[in-house]
C-alpha cells in the first residue's frame, strides 16, 4: 500500500473509504523510482520493522516500532553505506548503549542513554580512532553539551558558542587550578539549560531568516549597492543570490557584508547564571562569539542608563523636559567628530514631556535634554561602569543616544540589576569542576554587589514596563502574546545598522541583537529594534517561562516607593476639578505643590495675578517658549518682571497650558515690573469658556 494513499485521522492512518484503522505493509518511492521506505502498520500505528533508503538506493536507517513508538535496535548509515549510529530505543526514547561512527568506519563517540538523556561516562574519539575527549562539559540539566580533546581542541555537540566560551574561561584558570583541561579527565558542570537553549535557537533562527529575506530584497532592488557588496565583478550573481536565499553556503569573502548576524543571551537575574547563549548564525558557525566579543552601538537600549542616573539623583518620573531639537557634536566609530542635529524617530517635536512619556516613545530629544539639563554625561558614564559596562563609554552629549559601543552580555547583565532590586550579578557559566575521581576542583558562586537602591531600580523597571505595555515594545503583547509582567527597551542605531531588544521578567533577563558584521552595512530602512529584534525576544520569553513552569510574578515594590494620585495634566497635587492618575514616586520626591490649572476660583481670561516686589533695576526677559504656564510665571518673577495678560490658543498636540508665544522677545532688556503677555495652549477652547461661565 502506498503510504501517500492513507489518511491521518487523529494520529492513526486509515484507507480513504475505510472506518477501520489500517493494518498492513506500506511503501513509498522517490521520483527517480528508487524505493524510499518500507514498513508495517497495525491498527493505524507503526509496528514491526521499518527501513528507509536514500535516493541512490543506499540504506539510510532501519529499526522497529511498537504501537507507534521506536522500540528495540536501530541503525543509521552514512550516505556512502557505512554504519553511522547504532543503539536501542525503549518506548520512543533512546535507552541503553549507543555507538556512533565516522564515515571512515572509526568510532566517533560511545556511551549510554537513560529515558532519552545522555548519562555520564561517554567516550569520544578522533577521526583516526584515538580517544578525542578527556574532559566533558555538562549542561545544568545534566546533558553532555561538549568536550575538550587531547589535541587541545573543543569537541562540539550543542550550544557551540557557549562551550567555546567555557573553554576560554578554563584556559585562563587551568594553571591556577593546577589542572590540564585537555588531559585530566575533568567534568565541567555549567549553567546552560538545554531546553532554553533549544527555544532560543528556534526563536533566533526564525528572525534571522526573516531579517535576511528583508535585507536580500533591499539589495536586489538596489543594483549599485548589491554589486558593490557582493563583488559581482568577481562572483557570479546567480550563485550569490541562490546562496543568500539559503541554497548553499555563501562565499567566505562575502559573509561579513551580506549575512545578517545575531547574538543572544539569557540570564538568571537572581544569580547571573547564563541560561542560554548564541553568538552567531547556526548555519554559519564561526569562532567569533558576538554575544561576548562584539562591540556594537546600542542606540536606545542605552537610554535606561541615562534615566537611571536621573532617578538616582532624585528626579521624579514626572519631571518634564522640552521636546524640541538642538545640535550636537557626535564622534563616529572611526574617531571623527561631526555636527549632528538629533531627531525623534518619527521626526516629531512637541512641548513639555515627562520622563515616563519620553522613554515610552523613546524620544531622542528628551534623552539629549536630560544630559544637558539634568545629569551630565560623566555621571552617566560612571553609572554604566557601575552596572558592569566595561567598554569605553564616551562622556559626550550623544551618550544619550547610545553612540558608544557595548557588549551584549554586559548589557543584559546590567538590565538584570533593575529586576533584582539594584543588585548586579556578574554573569558566570561554570558551576563546578570535578576531577576524574569525582573530587571537586573548584566551585563557582554568584558574584554580586549593590549598584542601585531598590527604589531607583523599581522606578526604572516601572518606566521600562510602560515601554513594553504601551510603547515601542508593545507588539510583544498584541502580536506575540507575551503577557507576563515584564520590562524592556528597543534599540536602533543610526542608519539601521543595529537592532536590539533587551528586557526581563522577575525571573529571566534576555537580550537579542541583529546586524551585519560590517557595521557600515545596514539591515535596511524600517528594520528597527521593534521589527528586527523584538520578535525573537518575545518568542523566546513566551516559551521559556512555560518550559520552566515559572509562575506569573509581579516585580516586588520596595518600601521606599509609593503610588500617589496626581493631576494628570500638571503632574501636581490634584484639586477637586483635576483629572487624576496614579504615579509612582520614591518617598520624598512626590509633588507638594497644588495644581494651579484647575483652580475653580481663578480668573481665566485675562489673568494678571502676579504681584511680586523686586529690587529696582533692569532685567532680561527669559525664554518662556515650551514651558508650562506656571513655570513661565515663576521664571518671570525670578527675572523681576510681571505677568500681563494670558491668551489661549487651541492646540491638541501639546500638553495643556504650554507657552506658545510671549509678547516680548527673550533677552530683551526691560525695567523692573514690566508686564509680559503669554499665549498658552489648551486642548479645547470650550474648556476655557466653561470656566468663565462658572
Amino acid at each position: 500500500m502506498d503510504i501517500n494513499n492513507l489518511i491521518d485521522r487523529g494520529g492513526l492512518l486509515y484507507k480513504a473509504n475505510d472506518d477501520k484503522a489500517f493494518s498492513g505493509s506500506v511503501f513509498e518511492f522517490y521520483e527517480n523510482g528508487q524505493k524510499k521506505l518500507n514498513g508495517r502498520y497495525r491498527n493505524g500505528l507503526k509496528n514491526g520493522k521499518w527501513t528507509w533508503w536514500n535516493e541512490e538506493g543506499g540504506t539510510d536507517s532501519t529499526g522497529s516500532y511498537k504501537n507507534g513508538l521506536m522500540n528495540g535496535l536501530w541503525q543509521f548509515y552514512h550516505r556512502e553505506g557505512s554504519l553511522k549510529g547504532k543503539g536501542s530505543h525503549k518506548n520512543g526514547e533512546k535507552d541503553g548503549k549507543w555507538t556512533y561512527w565516522y564515515g571512515n568506519g572509526n568510532k566517533k563517540k560511545e556511551g549510554y542513554y537513560k529515558h532519552g538523556n545522555e548519562v555520564d561516562g561517554w567516550v569520544f574519539y578522533n577521526l583516526d580512532g584515538s580517544i578525542s575527549v578527556n574532559s566533558i562539559i555538562y549542561s545544568y540539566d545534566g546533558k553532555v553539551i561538549g568536550g575538550l580533546g587531547l589535541n587541545g581542541r573543543e569537541v562540539e555537540f550543542s550550544a557551540p558558542y557557549f562551550t567555546e566560551y567555557v573553554r576560554r574561561i578554563l584556559e585562563k584558570e587551568d594553571e591556577a587550578l593546577g589542572v590540564n583541561i585537555y588531559r585530566d579527565g575533568l567534568k565541567i558542570y555549567t549553567t546552560l539549560n538545554t531546553r532554553l537553549q533549544a527555544v532560543a535557537e528556534d526563536a533566533m533562527a526564525k528572525s534571522i531568516r526573516q531579517d535576511q529575506d528583508k535585507m536580500n530584497k533591499r539589495l536586489y532592488n538596489d543594483r549599485d549597492e548589491f554589486e558593490n557588496l557582493a563583488f559581482l565583478t568577481i562572483y557570479p550573481e546567480d550563485s550569490v543570490r541562490m546562496m543568500l536565499d539559503g541554497e548553499g553556503e555563501l562565499y567566505k569573502d562575502l559573509r561579513d557584508k551580506l549575512l545578517v548576524q545575531c547574538a543572544f543571551v539569557a540570564l538568571d537575574l537572581k544569580t547571573g547564571a547564563i541560561l542560554a547563549m548564541i553568538g552567531g548564525r547556526p548555519d554559519y558557525h564561526d569562532q567569533y562569539n558576538r554575544a561576548v566579543q562584539a562591540k556594537r552601538q546600542p542606540g536606545s537600549v542605552f537610554k535606561p542608563f541615562v534615566y537611571t542616573t536621573a532617578l538616582d539623583n532624585g528626579y521624579p518620573v514626572t519631571e518634564q523636559l522640552l521636546n524640541q531639537s538642538m545640535v550636537l557634536n557626535v564622534q563616529n566609530m572611526d574617531g571623527t567628530w561631526v555636527k549632528w542635529e538629533p531627531q525623534n524617530y518619527d521626526g516629531s517635536t512637541g512641548g513639555l514631556t515627562t520622563l515616563r512619556e519620553g522613554l515610552r516613545k523613546s524620544m531622542n530629544l528628551i534623552s539629549v535634554r536630560m544630559v544637558q539639563e539634568l545629569v551630565p554625561a560623566e555621571q552617566i558614564k560612571k553609572m554604566a561602569k557601575r552596572m558592569g559596562i566595561t567598554t569605553d563609554i564616551r562622556a559626550v552629549d550623544a551618550i544619550a543616544l547610545g553612540t558608544s559601543e557595548v557588549i551584549p552580555l554586559e548589557l543584559v547583565s546590567a538590565y538584570a540589576a533593575f529586576a533584582n532590586r539594584g543588585v548586579y550579578s556578574k554573569p558566570f557559566a561554570i558551576t563546578r569542576i570535578e576531577d576524574r575521581y569525582g573530587h571537586v576542583v573548584k566551585e563557582y558562586f554568584p558574584d554580586q554587589k549593590e549598584v542601585l537602591s531598590a527604589e531607583t531600580a523599581y522606578l526604572m523597571t516601572s518606566l521600562l514596563q510602560t515601554v513594553l505595555d504601551r510603547g515601542t515594545g508593545g507588539s510583544a503583547r498584541w502580536k506575540y502574546n507575551f503577557n507576563r509582567p515584564a520590562a524592556g527597551k528597543t534599540g536602533t542605531t543610526q542608519g539601521w545598522s543595529d537592532a536590539w531588544f533587551v528586557g526581563y521578567t522577575p525571573q529571566i533577563a534576555t537580550g537579542v541583537w541583529f546586524g551585519v558584521d560590517d557595521f557600515q552595512v545596514p539591515l535596511g530602512p524600517g528594520q528597527d529594534g521593534s521589527r528586527a529584534a523584538l520578535p525573537a525576544w518575545a518568542r523566546f520569553m513566551r516559551e521559556a517561562h512555560d518550559v520552566l513552569n515559572y509562575k506569573v510574578e509581579k516585580f516586588e515594590m520596595p518600601k521606599g516607593v509609593q503610588y500617589v494620585e496626581i493631576c494628570s495634566v500638571t503632574k501636581k497635587v490634584p484639586l477637586k476639578a483635576c483629572p487624576t492618575e496614579s504615579e509612582v514616586f520614591q518617598v520624598g520626591t512626590e509633588p507638594i505643590q497644588a495644581c494651579k490649572v484647575h483652580r475653580m476660583d481663578r480668573e481665566v481670561i485675562p489673568s494678571t495675578k502676579v504681584n511680586t516686589v523686586v529690587p529696582p533695576n533692569f532685567y532680561k526677559v527669559p525664554n518662556l517658549f515650551g514651558l508650562s504656564q506656571n513655570k513661565a510665571v515663576e521664571n518671570l518673577v525670578r527675572s523681576g518682571l510681571k505677568l500681563g495678560k494670558v491668551f489661549y490658543r487651541q492646540n491638541e498636540d501639546l500638553i495643556p497650558y504650554t507657552v506658545l508665544d510671549q509678547s516680548i522677545s527673550a533677552d530683551t532688556i526691560l525695567e523692573e515690573s514690566t508686564h509680559v503677555d503669554l499665549t498658552v495652549s489648551v486642548l479645547y477652547m470650550q474648556d476655557i469658556f466653561n470656566q468663565i461661565d462658572k
